[in-house]
């Protein structure tokens, strides 16, 4: 629904006016959820699941592109907000605590607390992992061997953030009747504790069980990657020359796209190229490609500075370097 509703709003192309209701989707989607007595966070999450399906195709390019940018920046943001709010509170959080508990019931909760989340996280991952496996056939034969070894290292990677820390301090603080709501800053200490313990346990040991159980990157996104982009290029190729043969077009722009992507597919699938080889040619275009760059860059700026070119120019001119240095250095 809210994404429907987006979509009547947003007829015009104009990226701005995009983000900023990706912006405010959140809360068209909690505050109705809340008023009508349902879960808030789950609407909102479910809004921006629904959003991250039907946005890839329904967003321009430039959008997609500015509104990655913007939602980094607020996440950053964010995540630096929680953790200065937990510094606001927390020694008052504390102050009250101590009053009503000692020092080592209060670090001894917090162990056990941390202790079972991480215990719970592993007894979640390991079925989670091979029960799908031995339920399904189709699985078993379409997936590769899974290592216990990597499924470890998936359980125990599970240091806890900004969510934990934001979901604490989401409890209200006082009752419907005005009274203080009981154990809010047990629940707040808690969840600080947790935090603690898994970045310092999970996250500084992680490093180390990763060399003690020899785990390698198997390379299975860098092939799922590639045969993406063959097959994404191959489409890209048939509806080209789909198109040209329908307009009888076939002039020099034509044969250069086509042989642009015929040269793709070729380096992609490795006809003629050892996977070092692949690599040393790709290192080669991205270095001159990158010289080129820096040429065109510098070029337009001493124009912009010997008054040949106005600012707006630069921008636009500067904006389609930076997009194709980016571009570069993604690849």
């Amino acid at each position: 629904l809210i994404h429907k509703l987006r979509s009547k709003i947003l007829t015009d192309p104009n990226s701005l006016h995009h983000i900023t209701i990706s912006l405010l989707t959140p809360f068209a989607a909690y505050i109705p959820a809340d008023a009508l007595g349902v879960s808030g966070v789950l609407s909102a999450v479910a809004a921006g699941l629904y959003g991250g399906w039907a946005d890839p195709l329904s967003m321009s390019p430039q959008t997609r592109m500015r509104a990655w940018y913007v939602w980094e920046m607020f996440l950053f943001w964010f995540n630096g907000l929680v953790f200065f709010l937990l510094g606001m509170q927390l020694r008052a959080v504390l102050g009250n605590l101590h009053g009503t508990m000692s020092w080592p019931q209060l670090f001894g909760y917090a162990a056990l607390v941390g202790a079972v989340t991480i215990i719970a996280r592993m007894v979640w991952v390991f079925p989670g992992a091979y029960l799908p496996r031995w339920l399904s056939r189709k699985i078993r034969e379409t997936e590769p061997p899974l290592p216990w070894q990597n499924v470890f290292i998936v359980s125990w990677a599970g240091m806890r953030g900004a969510v934990t820390l934001a979901a604490a301090l989401s409890i209200p603080m006082l009752m419907p009747d005005g009274s203080a709501f009981p154990g809010r800053e047990l629940v707040i200490f808690l969840a600080f504790g947790v935090i603690l313990i898994t970045l310092l346990l999970n996250g500084l040991s992680l490093p180390w069980f990763i060399r003690k159980m020899c785990i390698r990157d198997d390379g299975r996104l860098d092939v799922e990657e590639k045969n993406a982009r063959i097959l994404a290029a191959r489409s890209a190729l048939l509806s080209i020359e789909d198109a040209a043969a329908q307009m009888e077009i076939n002039d020099f722009y034509i044969r250069s796209i086509l042989d642009e992507y015929r040269d793709r597919i070729h380096a992609l699938e490795g006809n003629d190229l050892t996977h070092q080889s692949a690599g040393a040619r790709m290192e080669r275009y991205r270095h001159l490609r990158r010289a080129a760059i820096r040429a065109e860059r510098e070029t337009a700026v001493q124009l912009y500075r010997d008054s040949i070119i106005n600012d707006d120019v630069l921008r636009r001119i500067q904006s389609d370097i930076d997009f194709e240095e980016a571009r570069l250095q993604e690849k």
